[in-house]
C-alpha cells in the first residue's frame, strides 16, 4: 500500500512537472530530507505529508490514500473566478518561488558586495580621524 501511495505522489509530481525532491518539499511547505526519506520508501508517508499536498496542489486526498476517484479535485473558486486553472496558478507560484530565489542570491551578493566597501572605508576612516585626533591634541597642548 505503501509503495502505491509514494506511485500517486510521483504521478503528481509527474503532473506538475516538478522533477526534484526539493523542489517538490519547498512547494508543498516540508523539509527536503523528509520528503526524500518518503520518495525513497525509507519511512511510510505521513497525514501531514498526504494532507500538505492536497491543500497545496488541490490533489483529491482519497485517491491520494487508496486510489479511488480523480487525482484532482474540482478547481478553486479562485481558478474559476480568474479564468486559469488550479494547475496553471500552482504552476506560475512556482516560478515566482524560483524567481524569488534568484532574486535572494543576487541582494545577498550585492549586500556583500556593499559590506565589502564599507569595510574598506571604516579601515580609511579610523587612521584619518586618528591623524585629526593627534593633530587636535597638539592645537590644544599649543593654547596651553
Amino acid at each position: 500500500m505503501m509503495k502505491d501511495v509514494i506511485k500517486r505522489v510521483e504521478l503528481v509530481m509527474e503532473k506538475f512537472n516538478i522533477e526534484k525532491d526539493n523542489k517538490f518539499s519547498e512547494i508543498i511547505g516540508l523539509e527536503q530530507k523528509t520528503v526524500n526519506n518518503y520518495l525513497k520508501g525509507r519511512r511510510k508517508p505521513s497525514l501531514e505529508f498526504l494532507v500538505k499536498i492536497h491543500e497545496v496542489l488541490n490533489i483529491n486526498l482519497d485517491w491520494l490514500i487508496t486510489g479511488r476517484g480523480e487525482m484532482q479535485l474540482k478547481e478553486s473558486k479562485e481558478a474559476e473566478q480568474s479564468g486559469v486553472s488550479d494547475n496553471e496558478l500552482i504552476l506560475q507560484l512556482k516560478e515566482r518561488i524560483e524567481k524569488l530565489e534568484e532574486d535572494k542570491e543576487h541582494y545577498r551578493q550585492e549586500l556583500e558586495s556593499k559590506q565589502a566597501i564599507i569595510n574598506k572605508l571604516l579601515s580609511i576612516k579610523d587612521p584619518v580621524l586618528d591623524g585629526i585626533a593627534e593633530a587636535k591634541k597638539g592645537e590644544v597642548v599649543k593654547d596651553i
